[in-house]
C-alpha cells in the first residue's frame, strides 16, 4: 500500500484512473483503499474530490467494458466446451444465462461491493451476450454508486480515513450481500408460487374431467 500511495501522490488522477481500470480487469489492487486515499488527498487540498470520483468511475467503467469484451470474445461456445472445468455443465450454463439475461441489470448495480463477483460478472455478461447498451448503462450507474462513498468518506474524515476504511467496506459488503440474498429469495418465491399455481391448475383440470 505504501508504494501505491507513493504513485498516487506522484500521478494523482491518472494513477487513480489506471489503478481502477487494471484492478477491475486483472491486477489484485486494494481498490477501496486507493479510493479512500484519493479522498484523503482531496481533504489535504492536493486533489479535487469530484474529479477523483470522475477518474475512479471512468477507470472502473473501462475495466468492466474490457471484461465484457473478453467474455464476448471467449464466447458461449468456450464455456460450453470447457465449462466442466469450472463446474458448469451446459444445462446449468443455459439456466444461468437465461436468468442473467432477465435479472442481470439489477445485479450489475449492486455487485460492485462484492470482491470477486464484480470482476466475474463482466466476463459472464459478455459470454451470455447480455445487451451491450444495458450493460454499459448499468455498469456506469453501478460504478458511480460504488466509488463515491469511499472517496467522499476519505474527504470528510481526512487523516482518520484508514481507521474507518475497513468498517465502511464491511458495511457496504454486508449490505450488498443482504440485497442479493433478498433478491434471490424474491425470485425463488416467485418461481415457487408459479409452480404451485400451475400444479393447482392441473389438479383442477383433472378433477373437472373426472366429474364430467
Amino acid at each position: 500500500m505504501q508504494q501505491v500511495m507513493a504513485f498516487m501522490n506522484e500521478y494523482g488522477y491518472w494513477f487513480l484512473f489506471m489503478a481502477m481500470a487494471t484492478g477491475m480487469i486483472i491486477l489484485p489492487l486494494p481498490l477501496e483503499a486507493i479510493m479512500g486515499y484519493s479522498g484523503y488527498l482531496s481533504f489535504e487540498g492536493d486533489l479535487d474530490w469530484f474529479t477523483c470520483v470522475l477518474a475512479a468511475t471512468a477507470g472502473t467503467f473501462l475495466g468492466m467494458i474490457v471484461n465484457y469484451w473478453i467474455g464476448k470474445k471467449l464466447g458461449y461456445g468456450f464455456f460450453k466446451k470447457y465449462g466442466h472445468y469450472f463446474f458448469l455443465k451446459p444445462k446449468t450454463l443455459d439456466k444461468l444465462s437465461d436468468w442473467f439475461l432477465k435479472y442481470g441489470n439489477k445485479l450489475l448495480i449492486i455487485v460492485f461491493f462484492v470482491p470477486g463477483a464484480r470482476h466475474a460478472i463482466g466476463f459472464f455478461a459478455g459470454i451470455t451476450k447480455f445487451p451491450a447498451r444495458t450493460y454499459a448503462i448499468c455498469t456506469a450507474l453501478g460504478s458511480v454508486i460504488w466509488v463515491t462513498p469511499f472517496i467522499v468518506i476519505g474527504k470528510m474524515i481526512g487523516p482518520g480515513w484508514m481507521l474507518y476504511h475497513e468498517e465502511v467496506k464491511k458495511f457496504l459488503f454486508t449490505s450488498s450481500i443482504v440485497l442479493i440474498i433478498a433478491f434471490l429469495i424474491f425470485y425463488l418465491a416467485g418461481k415457487t408460487s408459479t409452480r404451485v399455481s400451475d400444479f393447482g391448475f392441473r389438479i383442477r383440470r383433472k378433477l373437472s374431467k373426472l366429474l364430467r
